[in-house]
């Protein structure tokens, strides 16, 4: 009997593990599938914020854009209607379905981005798990086309001397000015700055006064001259922190800014920029049309044919004096923008007037200014387009008279890269370092 009790015994414990079992390996599983769903879900979300369209007032409209002022919780809908792809059946059927549930509104932590929160839940009810991401967009998945975003773009430390007038793109982010992108933490400014509206707009024009000048211009132009920045200068920089809009119509440290500047705007990867400079020489020594490539004289000067001849690149590489026949050099028109590219540090001691994209950058193996500088564009500047500043860590300086700068789409839409594409690319994605678990 003693025996017969002790069997049953077993026999239940033994069942009773096994329920137990069963039952933790059924949680696991309902929790790894919550899990999967959720992260499903933030997929689905962006490929929809990215390329998804709506209509509002009869106009089709990028989705991302319709969420940037919402802030309350209500569910992303999209499970309505069919579709004789499977694919995106399969789309439309999981997010009509109760196994995931998406948030899209405007991020708490920067009013420019997107925050997606999906909720997944197992089959059987069991599990939910919870996952966001932010998301940004900009190009033409915000209606801009394929173009630079501000009049000024940089990624690296950039002084910025004399009187700096910039007309800013209204229409940036949703309806944000953007006059200065970097995805740098501070603005080095030694003379005036002024920002205002949308392509020469000049109504409301106002001294923003955003960052008080770190440098006395003369001082500053000493130190450009030695090839150094000194200890007082570097520690004059605005402490930015964690901040991304520094102010208004300027953008520090911004997560949505490109990783590289010559892929996005020159359509051309890092590693391949010398052999895209090549070429360039070659077509121009080949003599092909509106191709100009210009290196310095044994004086040290780049002679420039005059400009508006129709030319569509314009490459001085190295550092030097840019002179022309006409005291002032003017290039590229509204209909047939040049693009510049002052590849070392220019002075154009006439002047410019360029329409089209002005691109600084130093790809030579021993730059004159390597100490402290990178790249330098000097002169009387007045574009109409934008200017991108592509340097490393020992930044770039604009040192005039006067910069000014007007952002102006139209000119910018016309313009085209080295591959036949347009200028800049549509920019989408989640934002890094942003994915949270809320179990």
């Amino acid at each position: 009997m003693l025996l017969m009790l002790s069997a049953t015994a077993f026999t239940f414990y033994t069942a009773k593990n096994k329920l137990f079992e069963i039952k933790a390996s059924a949680n696991d599983y309902s929790h790894k599938e919550a899990y999967s769903n959720a992260e499903l879900g933030l997929d689905y979300a962006g490929t929809w914020l990215a390329f998804g369209k709506v209509e509002i007032d009869g106009v089709s409209t990028p989705a991302a854009k319709t969420f940037l002022d919402k802030t309350d919780d209500t569910p992303l809908v999209l499970g309505v209607g069919s579709s004789n792809d499977a694919q995106t059946q399969k789309f439309i059927d999981f997010f009509g379905s109760e196994q995931v549930t998406v948030v899209v509104k405007q991020s708490s932590n920067n009013p420019k981005l997107l925050q997606v929160v999906s909720t997944g839940r197992s089959r059987d009810g069991l599990a939910k798990a919870s996952v966001s991401r932010e998301f940004y967009f900009a190009g033409t998945a915000n209606g801009n086309g394929a173009v630079p975003l501000a009049p000024i773009i940089t990624n690296t430390q950039t002084l910025l001397e004399g009187s700096v007038q910039v007309a800013s793109n209204s229409n940036a982010y949703g309806e944000q000015d953007l006059s200065y992108w970097s995805s740098y933490d501070s603005l080095q400014l030694a003379g005036d700055w002024f920002s205002y509206g949308y392509q020469g707009d000049t109504e409301g024009f106002t001294d923003l006064s955003m960052f008080s000048n770190t440098l006395d211009a003369a001082d500053a132009t000493l130190e450009n001259e030695l090839g150094s920045f000194s200890a007082d200068t570097i520690n004059s920089f605005p402490e930015q922190g964690d901040e991304t809009f520094a102010n208004g119509d300027i953008s520090l440290s911004d997560p949505r800014f490109p990783e590289s500047l010559k892929e996005e705007y020159l359509g051309t990867k890092e590693a391949d920029f010398a052999d895209l400079r090549d070429s360039i020489q070659d077509k121009a020594a080949n003599g092909e049309e509106g191709v100009l490539f210009v290196t310095p004289d044994s004086d040290g000067v780049c002679m420039l044919p005059d400009g508006q001849q129709g030319e569509r690149i314009v490459w001085v590489y190295g550092d030097c004096v840019v002179t022309t026949a006409s005291s002032t050099y003017s290039a590229g028109t509204a209909e047939n923008p040049v693009t510049l590219i002052i590849d070392g540090s220019a002075d154009f001691s006439g002047g410019a007037n360029i329409q089209g994209l002005v691109y600084l950058v130093n790809s030579q193996d021993d730059p004159l200014m390597s100490a402290a500088v990178n790249a330098s564009f000097g002169g009387s500047i007045s574009v109409e387009g934008s200017v991108i500043v592509d340097g490393d860590e020992n930044g770039a300086v604009m040192t005039s008279g006067s910069i000014v700068v007007n952002y102006n789409s139209d000119v910018l839409s016309n313009l085209y890269s080295f591959d036949d594409s347009n200028a800049g690319a549509v920019r989408f994605g989640w934002v890094p370092g942003t994915w949270r678990d809320f179990n």
